[in-house]
């Protein structure tokens, strides 16, 4: 399965739910859409790499069952990112520690992601800087 990069030309996107698409392996380098306000992608255990983003509306991203191994360093440019969930993300082993420049993250749930090797050390003042409470 795959999804063909003139996703790109969707500029009034809103939201974007992936749902049990379990051969996709790969998405567009990227989606440009200004309206994008959530992105849900669940089931598509398959799929190695995650786009790299540059919508900066984004309110909502959420994960389930995806096979890649970390999130890209690019999540720092979500500013408007208020909710983060992931669950049930088997291979995720790492989480770029670019999501504590994310000033109006307000929620972060991580569950079931057996090859997490921790979650990163973070210093007070860092969190201060998030809307994390």
């Amino acid at each position: 399965m795959e999804i063909y990069s003139s996703i790109q030309c969707l500029n009034k996107l809103e939201i974007l739910d992936l749902e049990d698409c379990k051969s996709l392996a790969s998405l567009p380098t990227s989606i440009h859409s200004k309206y994008l306000r959530e992105f849900k992608i669940s089931g598509c255990s398959n799929l190695k790499n995650f786009l790299e983003i540059s919508s900066s509306h984004i309110l909502f991203l959420h994960f389930k069952n995806v096979g890649i191994k970390e999130l890209p360093s690019s999540i720092e440019c979500l500013s408007k990112l208020i909710s983060l969930q992931i669950d049930d993300c088997s291979r995720l082993e790492k989480i770029s520690s670019s999501i504590f420049k994310l000033k109006s993250l307000q929620n972060i749930e991580i569950y079931n992601c057996s090859k997490l090797k921790g979650f990163l050390e973070i210093p007070s003042c860092t969190i201060d800087e998030t809307g994390i409470e």
